[in-house]
């Protein structure tokens, strides 16, 4: 079921439309501004132990992890779901009586949509197609979990171990000094462990697979709104509300 239900009169849907379009492409604009900021979904804990009592310390290093991709999406989304709904309703109001298509993704139908309103759909699908692109991804090189339980849509990787080294400078003697010759000394660094650097990282973006599984979904339905408006031309007035079963199937987020 759709949060939002548009109601009223055509007039009323006309005027509230605008608004809900604005915000939903600002939406999107916000969107992929802040899927390129990768270090924003990034976070790490760095700390030091000393391998000798009394040994010297390290200040502790952290970077807060700003956001996950999981709550942008849950921000994002129901706004973007708002406008998608508006369009649909009112290209459906303007559409009475004509011909309609019936849409249907991996055998489940979203409903019958004139050609005008699958228009507007494909539309914001293919702007929802770009934020996917964008969708900021694990470094599959590191091993990671999820850690739901510090932040909801969160990953985290096990405690990697680095060591601090001191290096100084010693004398080593070479030959022992006589009655005839001083010693012949020549000075050598030597790097000693000191302790170690214990850091564990987080990271709120998404597995390749997930990304990989929302650009799927999507170019399923781009492709299916191309089939469906080939045989459909506009019909009888009514209220849709569809986007949110949409959107939460193509990006696995209850909305």
């Amino acid at each position: 079921m759709s949060i939002y239900n548009i109601g009223g009169q055509f007039h009323q849907l006309l005027a509230a439309y605008p608004d809900k379009d604005a915000a939903s492409k600002k939406i999107f604009a916000e969107l992929v501004k802040t899927m390129t900021k990768s270090d924003m979904f990034d976070g790490f804990v760095r700390k030091y132990t000393p391998f000798e009592e009394g040994g010297e310390k390290q200040p502790e290093e952290s970077k807060e992890m700003v956001t996950t991709v999981d709550e942008k999406l849950h921000f994002a989304l129901p706004i973007i779901a708002k406008a998608i709904d508006a369009a649909l309703s009112k290209e459906a109001s303007n559409a009475s009586g004509k011909l309609k298509a019936e849409l249907t993704v991996d055998g489940k139908s979203y409903g019958t949509f004139d050609a005008q309103a699958l228009l507007q759909l494909e539309k914001q699908l293919r702007d929802l197609r770009v934020v996917a692109d964008h969708l900021p991804t694990l470094d599959m090189a590191k091993s990671w979990t999820p850690d739901g339980a510090t932040r909801e849509g969160t990953f985290a990787t096990g405690e990697a171990v680095t060591y601090r080294y001191v290096e100084e400078t010693i004398p080593v003697v070479l030959y022992e000094a006589t009655k005839e010759h001083a010693a012949q000394v020549k000075e050598t660094s030597k790097r000693t462990q000191v302790g170690e650097f214990v850091t564990k990282t987080t990271s709120g973006r998404i597995t390749p697979a997930q990304k990989a599984k929302i650009q799927k979904k999507l170019d399923n339905f781009l492709v299916a709104i191309n089939k469906a408006r080939s045989v459909a031309n506009t019909n009888e007035a009514t209220n849709v509300n569809v986007a949110n079963m949409l959107l939460s199937d193509i990006f696995d987020v209850k909305l």
